[in-house]
């Protein structure tokens, strides 16, 4: 999936962050090699949440918040243990052939369209933040990475 616009911008255009916080933060990135985002959230100019919703937006995929849903057994299922730790991805729903999956990371997309061959039907994808996934993960098979 192609993106448009760097996560830098959509977090200015959104009004999430200044450009000063953006500089700072690139130049932090330099040194420590570490996500953008990452950056931003520790200098304390951005929460998981934004950043969380602003990945989505930038991926085109839609953000939900997973801690208000219950998932079925039978939904859950549908994708083993070992698959959901290593994608960081849960099973939502499934409707008709489409399986709905909530996912932390929407850079890992590509790598997960995959689970159409695997499910044989198609599958879309909702993007939460990476302590709901984490406590989700949890809730629902046992445990987290």
């Amino acid at each position: 999936m192609e993106t448009k616009k760097k996560i830098g911008e959509l977090l200015i255009e959104a009004g999430k962050i200044r450009e000063e916080d953006l500089a700072k933060a690139l130049e932090k990135q330099k040194t420590t090699g570490k996500k953008l985002g990452e950056i931003l959230i520790q200098m304390g100019n951005l929460t998981e949440e934004d950043l969380t919703v602003s990945l989505a937006t930038q991926f085109q995929c839609p953000f939900l918040k997973i801690e208000n849903y219950d998932i079925s057994k039978d939904t859950i299922a549908l994708i083993p243990k070992g698959l959901a730790l290593k994608y960081q991805c849960i099973p939502l729903d499934k409707i008709g052939d489409i399986i709905s999956f909530v996912i932390c990371d929407p850079g890992t997309l590509q790598e997960l369209k995959q689970l159409e061959a695997f499910l044989n039907c198609k599958v879309q994808f909702f993007v939460t933040t990476p302590s709901s996934m984490k406590e989700t993960l949890k809730k629902y098979y046992g445990e987290s990475t």
